[in-house]
C-alpha cells in the first residue's frame, strides 16, 4: 500500500484543542488506513454503549498511540444517518500496522480481564449488530 496523506474528513473527527491539536497536525501529515466498527444500538443504550468502548477498547487504544503503534482512535455516536448509531475508528499507517495493533489490542484484552469480560457480556447486548470496514485514506485534493 502506498503511503497516504490524511483525508480531510478525518481531520473533522479529531478536536482541535491542546494535544487533540497536536495528535490532528501528525494524523493530518501521516500516510494512513482507517478501521471503521460501526454498531447498531438502541437511542435508549448508546451512552452506555459508548463508555463500555471507551473503557475497554478505547483505554487500549489510547496506549497504542503513545507507543506509536496507532495514530489515533476516537469514538463516534451519529447525529443523523442510518441505523448505524455508534462507531470507532482507528487510523494506522497501513493495513499492516492496524493489523498488527488490533492483535496487541486483543491480547492486553485477555490480559486485563475483568476489562474483557465487561465487553464480552455487556456489549453485545447493549448493541446487537457491528459491521467492519477499511479505507485507504485518500490525498487532500491540492
Amino acid at each position: 500500500m502506498t503511503k497516504r496523506s490524511i483525508a480531510f474528513a478525518v481531520l473533522a473527527l479529531s478536536a482541535a484543542t491542546g494535544l487533540e491539536a497536536q495528535r490532528a497536525t501528525a494524523v493530518r501529515e501521516a500516510p494512513g488506513v482507517l478501521t471503521l466498527r460501526e454498531f447498531t444500538c438502541p437511542t435508549a443504550t448508546v451512552d452506555t454503549a459508548a463508555a463500555v468502548l471507551a473503557e475497554t477498547w478505547g483505554t487500549i487504544a489510547e496506549e497504542l498511540i503513545e507507543e506509536g503503534l496507532l495514530l489515533d482512535y476516537q469514538i463516534l455516536k451519529r447525529i443523523w444517518g442510518d441505523q448505524w448509531n455508534l462507531a470507532e475508528y482507528y487510523l494506522a499507517t497501513d493495513e499492516e500496522a492496524f493489523d498488527f495493533a488490533f492483535e496487541e489490542m486483543g491480547l492486553r484484552l485477555q490480559v486485563a480481564g475483568l476489562a474483557r469480560n465487561r465487553y464480552n457480556s455487556t456489549f453485545p447486548v447493549l448493541c446487537p449488530q457491528q459491521r467492519n470496514s477499511l479505507y485507504g485514506v485518500l490525498p487532500k485534493p491540492d
